[in-house]
């Protein structure tokens, strides 16, 4: 990586630091609510929605499947308290209570039933999976809806990774002490579905109605380094602030990380990306603990490369960087984005400048000192390869994002021939279709209408410009102007969702050139057709009259391709 010095280049006003993506824009002023009474030494009781009425008011909202889910888990709850035991909803379920959330998944916990018996109870209901029986979970399929039921238990760490555990099931451990190994504040209440009574042992809720991420027990907590990767993921998912305990224990179990799977790595990653609204929270967290710099240099490394200011005056390459995985969710939430899309695009944000740091240097422009990073585009896609194969990407999605990552630069240059046809006022498509045809074929497998999602987020992803007088600064737009000319091109041409068909095929050529046979020499022509159209404007019909021709004038195929193609290198 190259080294800068920053002298005489002067920070315009709005310039962006680090520190604001450490907090979420705005925090949520906290809501004050009254404990209705304290079980000494055990938990804190607030009065929550019973889950009677919470279904029916759901439903009145239409939301049929949350409601399904809430009346699944309540039968069963009512099923156990007839046996003779007790169930609560835990975790995530209440803590999307407190924020107004509807969640479909409900995890239950159930009190004084023994294992065997509670798998009896459940049966009637559907389906149970025991497949994790040995970690006190079960599975239960009910009217469509998974349920997690779960008894307490301890967890006691007796090696590395995730299996390095023994689990030792209590079905009367208090709810304190079930709640102890619960990673976080929020996550260890619970809630009685009858009555609405939320029990809160560690202070969730007021953690909760804060925006607060506190850990619930340093020392549970520690037994699992993965948590590290939710605390980062639950920061962006929800815009929360932490307490400085929390990201003193949180940096101390950094080097932990290298004993974590990286199957369970990847799904946290996917967590942050998928379901933030702002991801930057995440991914600024994860630099300051550390842990870009120990496992992943490749984001790393776009720290502190600096940018030309007239052009980016938000700072840094990864403040930079951080602007537009924001811009990226955001367009993958107005354009209804699939999981699959939203992630490739998400990532494809994330690794887009990664080529930066190789290739920025300082270079005299016109008399002028002038930042530049030619080239960082191709350059960056070795870099983006090693990221996306370390958090388990798969190779397809991988080889979409690798594509994106080298094209995300294109969509100028092809805004650029176009201002230049228009100045010589040539009136001619061929040359920017063609363009727009090779654009396609080189972004194969993505597209580029998912190509021109990231450059609307690059572009979004930078600013305020400081200076109207200066319109070198406007060259990139700040509207989405360039992507739309660029995709109402690609669908006239048919390739903004996949690359260019050929223009004509091998049986084409083998029925109308008498005595032609399959081989190698097919692919060629092919190519050459497709450069014919693309450079010349050639349709399927022209073409095919131009190797028929040739090949009678020049005596075979073969020749034919050879003049063909020589026309071609004649013409660059």
């Amino acid at each position: 990586m190259k080294q800068f010095s920053k002298e005489g280049f002067s920070q315009p006003p709005g310039f962006r630091r680090e520190q604001d993506f450490r907090e979420p824009d705005t925090i949520p002023r906290r809501t004050e609510r009254a404990p209705i009474r304290e079980v000494a030494g055990e938990y804190t009781v607030y009065q929550g929605t019973p889950a009677v009425e919470r279904a029916r008011d759901l439903r009145s909202q239409g939301k049929e499947a949350e409601a399904a889910a809430i009346e699944s888990a309540l039968a069963v709850c009512t099923a156990i308290k007839d046996a003779g035991g007790f169930a609560l909803f835990i975790g995530g379920s209440v803590r999307d209570q407190l924020w107004g959330k509807h969640p479909k998944d409900i995890d239950i916990e159930v009190y004084q039933i023994d294992p065997e018996k509670l798998e009896s109870i459940l049966s009637p209901f559907g389906k149970v999976d025991d497949v994790g029986k040995n970690f006190g979970i079960l599975k239960l399929y009910v009217n469509g809806v998974d349920l997690d039921i779960s008894l307490p238990r301890t967890d006691s760490k007796i090696g590395v990774g995730h299996r390095g555990f023994t689990v030792k099931t209590d079905p009367t451990m208090s709810i304190k002490e079930a709640g102890r190994r619960r990673d976080f504040t929020w996550n260890a209440i619970s809630q009685d579905p009858m009555t609405g009574e939320i029990f809160d042992p560690f202070g969730g809720v007021p953690d909760a109605d804060a925006r607060l991420l506190r850990i619930t027990d340093e020392d549970r907590f520690r037994d699992d380094p993965l948590r590290v990767m939710r605390a980062a993921q639950f920061i962006a998912r929800f815009g929360l602030r932490t307490d400085e305990h929390t990201m003193s224990v949180i940096r101390s179990m950094v080097p932990e990380l290298k004993d974590i799977a990286q199957e369970r790595m990847a799904e946290e990653w996917k967590k942050l990306l998928l379901k933030s609204p702002k991801p930057s929270l995440g991914l600024q967290h994860m630099m300051e603990w550390g842990i870009f710099a120990a496992y992943y240099p490749e984001v790393a490394n776009m720290r502190d490369v600096p940018q030309t200011f007239e052009w980016h005056p938000e700072g840094d390459v990864w403040v930079h960087t951080m602007m537009v995985v924001d811009e990226a969710a955001k367009i993958a939430r107005q354009d209804e984005l699939s999981p699959d899309e939203t992630y490739e695009l998400l990532l494809a944000a994330l690794c887009h400048d990664m080529g930066k740091p190789d290739m920025t240097e300082v270079q005299e422009i016109k008399g002028v000192l002038k930042l530049t990073s030619y080239g960082h585009e191709p350059a960056g896609v070795p870099i983006a390869a090693t990221f996306l194969d370390k958090i388990a990407v798969s190779k397809d999605t991988s080889a979409r994002v690798q594509a994106l990552v080298r094209e995300h630069i294109a969509p100028y240059s092809i805004w650029s021939l176009q201002q230049q046809l228009d100045t010589a006022q040539k009136t001619s498509t061929v040359p920017v279709r063609g363009a727009v045809r090779k654009l396609a074929q080189r972004v194969d497998p993505s597209s580029i209408q998912s190509l021109s999602r990231l450059v609307n987020a690059d572009q979004r992803g930078r600013g305020p410009f400081p200076d109207p007088n200066v319109p070198e600064q406007f060259m990139l737009r700040f509207d989405d102007g360039i992507t739309e000319w660029l995709q109402g091109i690609a669908r006239e041409v048919k390739v903004d969702t996949g690359k260019p068909e050929p223009l004509v095929l091998g049986r084409d050529m083998l029925s109308a050139i008498e005595g032609l046979r399959p081989g190698k020499h097919i692919g060629v022509a092919i190519r050459i057709a497709d450069e014919y159209r693309d450079r010349f404007g050639y349709t399927k019909e022209q073409m095919m009259q131009l190797f028929v021709t040739q090949t009678q004038e020049s005596g075979n195929f073969e020749n034919a391709l050879i003049i063909l193609a020589q026309r071609l290198s004649s013409e660059e």
